[in-house]
């Protein structure tokens, strides 16, 4: 009887293994299949030309950058997309150069700084390679979200993630996060699995995710093992500011949350 107990337990904690990773492996087909192409990257090209004076002597320096790709996800079928604040290169580079003269310093002694940032080139980088020109429809910088659109309409619809088919994960619930990767493997979209791990409730409702999502780029989107929407990853200190020590300890200096769905749906509500 005892024997016959054990090989019972045994099937049955199979079964539900087995049943888990089905759902997980449907999940990831759902978004890399039905819903793969909504999940692009940014990629811009642009100039920077900074003057300044430092002890009576004038300085004019300029050069190109090109950044590296961004995850970005489509969820209109007119193309919208969201990504992190990064993607505004044109204000977001000024705003830190001043901010790491103040912090090294050197304020003290620059004068005259300005800095101003000419995007050549921003585009969507489509799954099969297109290239999309797109701009920034509106960024929100304490919540480390940019919202992007196409800058003419497409031969057709985008394929599209409806942020409003959300879920609130509780802890330890299972998610996938897709990412595309670099055009040098043929941008394929990979599933990464993970869990929340942490969940805080200050100043604002964010998630945790464990060390598999954390260590990927921000601007990747979450989601539960059925599909549904579960937020976007952003930088830490965008949203809580650069003093502030009231957050759980993870381990990296730029700590990163999960943005809930609702507030990338109230952020929507601001574009025009």
């Amino acid at each position: 009887m005892k024997k016959l107990l054990v090989i019972l337990l045994s099937v049955l904690c199979l079964s539900g293994l087995m049943l888990a990773q089905t759902e997980k492996q449907v999940g990831a087909k759902v978004l890399t299949e039905d819903l793969g192409k909504a999940f692009v990257t940014l990629q811009v090209d642009f100039t920077i030309s900074m003057s300044f004076t430092m002890w009576e002597e004038d300085y004019n320096e300029e050069y190109s950058e090109k950044m590296q790709l961004l995850p970005v996800t489509i969820i209109s079928k007119d193309g919208l997309a969201i990504s992190v604040s990064g993607a505004d290169v044109k204000s977001g580079i000024a705003d830190e150069m001043e901010e790491m003269l103040e912090s090294q310093g050197m304020s003290e002694y620059v004068e005259n700084f300005s800095c101003n940032v000419q995007v050549e080139k921003m585009v969507y980088v489509m799954a099969d390679g297109r290239e999309i020109p797109a701009e920034i429809a509106y960024v929100d910088v304490q919540n480390d979200v940019s919202v992007l659109r196409p800058v003419e309409k497409a031969g057709g619809d985008f394929t599209f993630i409806d942020v409003k088919n959300s879920a609130t994960p509780e802890l330890l619930t299972e998610i996938l996060t897709p990412l595309r990767t670099i055009a040098e493997l043929g941008h394929p979209l990979v599933v990464v699995p993970d869990y929340i791990t942490g969940i805080a409730s200050e100043p604002k409702d964010y998630y945790i995710a464990g060390r598999n999502t954390r260590n990927l780029t921000d601007g990747i989107t979450c989601f539960t093992v059925d599909g549904k929407f579960i937020g976007m990853q952003v930088g830490f200190k965008a949203n809580l500011g650069r003093d502030s020590q009231n957050f759980i300890e993870v381990d990296s200096t730029e700590p990163t949350v999960i943005l809930p769905a609702k507030y990338i749906v109230e952020i929507l509500g601001n574009v025009k």
